[in-house]
């Protein structure tokens, strides 16, 4: 047999570069979802403490929100809404009737884990005797780790189904604020959004909830709203849910 030939130098400059390119962009991707997270949970804190974050170019422009930005603006909004529920709150009954406020982030949990593992994510043993937030965080932090790596482009599977990849997240990010509403809701919470991410959301819930999905059982009909609704109260009625007067999510 011939003698086995190492690699040219040429192809050890090639791959060495494709590596560095590799690590570049996963660094940036850490970076990015790092900003993300940083950026919406500082506004919504301060919104919490202040009443008034101010306005906010970044989130009021749809176009530059994608799939993962939106879901990490969508999972700060959830974490500050769980920040506030107590313990005596867990048996508290939401909008969802088959579901407590603990039942509810378990089912929350659940399909953060179902979506991010369809971009590859591993998930940590659940901690024992932890609050509800900081349960979700440790679901959705490899979750949205992953869809960074990974990026929108192309198809995942879900299930036995296979669907373009930014709209399986943005699944996620209908699931985060929609619930977040429902936290709210059962612990006399009020959500705040602003306006860009709940018409972002909007759009994507109308091309993800078809009258097959509310068939099905996934959510109950559109309930009308009034012309002076809100984008979020919106986004609300349009999964179903009835916006109590006097208790509109803010946008």
């Amino acid at each position: 047999m011939g003698r086995r030939r190492g690699p040219s130098p040429g192809r050890v400059n090639r791959d060495h570069h494709a590596g560095a390119v590799g690590r570049r962009d996963h660094r940036a991707a850490a970076a990015s979802h790092a900003e993300g997270w940083t950026h919406y949970l500082g506004r919504l804190v301060e919104a919490g403490t202040r009443g008034d974050a101010g306005a906010d170019d970044w989130a009021a422009a749809p176009q530059d929100l994608d799939a993962i930005k939106a879901a990490e603006a969508t999972l700060a909004i959830c974490q500050l809404v769980l920040r506030g529920v107590a313990e005596a709150d867990y048996g508290r009954a939401t909008v969802c009737p088959e579901f407590s406020v603990a039942q509810l982030t378990d089912h929350l949990i659940g399909s953060v884990w179902f979506l991010g593992g369809a971009a590859g994510a591993e998930f940590p043993p659940a901690a024992a005797a932890t609050t509800l937030e900081a349960r979700v965080a440790a679901a959705a932090r490899p979750a949205l780790e992953a869809w960074n790596l990974r990026g929108l482009d192309g198809a995942v599977k879900l299930g036995s189904n296979e669907m373009p990849a930014a709209a399986a997240l943005g699944i996620g990010s209908i699931e985060l604020l929609v619930h977040a509403w429902d936290f709210a809701q059962a612990t006399g919470q009020q959500v705040r959004v602003p306006e860009g991410l709940s018409t972002h959301v909007l759009e994507v819930a109308g091309q993800i909830i078809t009258p097959e999905v509310r068939s099905g059982g996934g959510f109950a009909d559109a309930v009308p709203t009034g012309p002076d609704a809100n984008v979020m109260d919106r986004l609300i009625a349009f999964t179903g849910r009835n916006v109590p007067a006097g208790r509109t999510a803010s946008s």
